[in-house]
């Protein structure tokens, strides 16, 4: 079985988080994730990269939600999971 992937603190807050939400949103962040702009580029690309999150189509804002262009995918589930096992 192969090891589970190393993720940052901010990495796995960021999939935590969207993992607990319905629709696997990734944005916006959690509060406890504090990254100015160019860092919060390079982990969400980092995130991409891996497969661990995906870009998805923007769709309209429900009351109270903000459109969201990233999701959690089911690699960045399992990771996630086999983290949280250890």
């Amino acid at each position: 079985m192969p090891s589970p992937p190393r993720l940052t603190g901010n990495q796995l807050l960021i999939l935590d988080h969207a993992a607990q939400r319905p629709d696997g949103a990734v944005l916006p962040l959690p509060e406890e994730v504090d990254l100015r702009d160019h860092a919060r580029a390079v982990v969400m690309k980092s995130l991409l990269d891996r497969g661990l999150v995906e870009r998805i189509a923007v769709t309209t804002a429900t009351p109270g939600h903000l459109p969201s262009n990233f999701r959690i995918t089911p690699e960045g589930r399992r990771a996630l999971l086999a983290i949280k096992r250890e």
